[in-house]
């Protein structure tokens, strides 16, 4: 809590800042912080250890589709790549080292050849020509059973106790004492992807609904409060067809995708360790069925809700033809673009106030982070890739957030906190990074969206599949050490 309030502060007044340095630059484009402010900037790059890698290239491994994360200029579309040129400029100063960024077709339609390129890399030679290796979170974890790389919790220059690291992650993914891969703010796609729930404040204001803010700092933003909220808001039929369509007016609406979040946000564990420390399947249980089955009925309760395939909730918002969209921080951006919508953000509720914390779920295309198992000097990668993470967390992430909340040249810190906050609950499950090993078992809550969907049958037909997939995933990764 301490680190959440100190981070909230210091954003705060870094959204005070740019805000107040952006209305001279030409083209209304907003300017960074000045140099004047380098204890803003440099506060955790600074604090890491120094080393000199004698201007020798660091090579890096990316996606091209998400080649702004790492990208060495500043000349991209993102609204991150100045961010991120500022960011790799602070580290290659630090360390006299030059970063490298190749790379290459990355989508999971290019799944089959990324891999391809890093396996050719890591046995073509004594030593791979990556020093660091970056994709997707839903196809590395399918990587890691070929030994292609290092056991990060032996690398000695990482240290994931640090701000930029999430605990979570590396608590649920170490598989007997080994982590082959993490995520952190030095991957600013964990940022993009993260679930949150953005709503509309004018709608709220016409309506007599009151802004959710202070239930959610009052640990009172749950389901039901969410059903309270948009019971007052309802469903208007507003093209008069009589059919739940594009045309008419809901309280919710998002891709079905975006209802994965809620096995996070509900805290609906997919697997949970046993006894030895191993991952079980735990997903079908009485409190999961029933939260299944409330979201169902609440969804489709007066046609509140409207995640039907085809539909397209940016536009629904971004008209104001929707009070709340279950939906990610890059569908934000998109929505701020297109649209002129006065818009606030909030966390996925939790589930009842019974549950101790909100859990924020992310999307399961951001990006991870693996050390080739024969890097030049895996002690090397470490002291990039936490540098990476720290200057993030000081260049990146907080000038990000504050992008996202720009609206009308004034700044929504209750936004700000609300993000920052899920931010910093952010939650893995090691049977969700993993679904796509275990019989994609992570989408079944896209099915939530389906009003005659029963998890019972569903649990019956499909989980002995799951379990003798997770118990192949579990030998798996214990006969790593045998393949390198």
């Amino acid at each position: 809590m301490k680190k959440l309030i100190a981070l909230t502060l210091a954003m705060l007044m870094l959204s005070f800042c740019l805000f107040s340095c952006s209305k001279d630059d030409e083209g209304g484009n907003e300017s960074s912080v000045s140099a004047s402010d380098g204890s803003q900037e440099t506060r955790s790059l600074d604090k890491l250890d120094a080393y000199d890698f004698d201007k020798r290239d660091f090579t890096i491994l990316t996606r091209e589709e998400f080649a702004y994360e790492m990208a060495n200029d500043d000349t991209s579309a993102s609204a991150l790549s100045q961010y991120v040129f500022e960011r790799n400029t602070a580290v290659e100063e630090k360390y006299n080292v030059k970063l490298n960024v190749l790379t290459e077709l990355g989508s999971w339609a290019n799944r089959a050849s990324y891999k391809e390129k890093i396996s050719t890399a890591i046995y073509g030679g004594d030593s791979c020509e990556y020093d660091l290796i970056c994709g997707a979170q839903n196809q590395i974890n399918l990587y890691v059973t070929e030994g292609f790389f290092a056991n990060l919790n032996a690398v000695e220059t990482l240290n994931f106790q640090n701000d930029w690291w999430f605990d979570g992650f590396v608590d649920n993914m170490t598989l007997n004492g080994k982590l082959y891969f993490t995520v952190g703010d030095a991957g600013p796609s964990l940022l993009e992807n993260m679930n949150i729930i953005v709503f509309n404040k004018d709608l709220c204001a016409d309506n007599g609904i009151e802004l959710p803010y202070e239930y959610v700092r009052s640990n009172k933003w749950t389901l039901e409060q969410m059903d309270i909220m948009t019971d007052k808001f309802g469903y208007t039929d507003d093209n008069e067809n009589d059919t739940p369509d594009d045309g008419d007016i809901f309280s919710i609406v998002g891709g079905g995708a975006m209802l994965r979040g809620l096995s996070t946000s509900f805290k609906m564990d997919i697997t949970t360790r046993d006894s030895n420390g191993y991952p079980e399947i735990t997903l079908y249980n009485a409190r999961n069925v029933e939260i299944f089955e409330m979201f169902q009925e609440f969804l489709y309760d007066g046609n509140k809700g409207n995640f039907r395939d085809g539909s397209d909730p940016h536009t629904s918002f971004g008209k104001n033809k929707a009070l709340m969209q279950f939906a990610t921080l890059t569908d934000v951006m998109n929505i701020r673009q297109k649209y002129s919508v006065n818009y606030g953000i909030v966390p996925y509720p939790k589930y009842d106030e019974n549950q101790e914390h909100y859990y924020t779920h992310i999307y399961e295309t951001l990006t991870v982070f693996a050390i080739p198992i024969n890097a030049e000097s895996q002690k090397e990668s470490g002291i990039i890739l936490e540098a990476l993470g720290a200057a993030s967390y000081d260049y990146v992430t907080p000038k990000y957030f504050e992008t996202v909340l720009q609206y009308r040249n004034s700044q929504d810190t209750d936004s700000l906190e609300m993000i920052q906050m899920a931010r910093e609950n952010i939650s893995f499950n090691f049977g969700f990074v993993h679904s796509g090993a275990i019989g994609d078992i992570g989408s079944i809550l896209d099915n939530m969206k389906k009003g005659d969907y029963n998890l019972t049958s569903s649990w019956e037909n499909r989980s002995g599949n799951w379990k003798l997939k997770l118990s192949a995933l579990i030998d798996q990764y214990l006969k790593i050490e045998e393949k390198q």
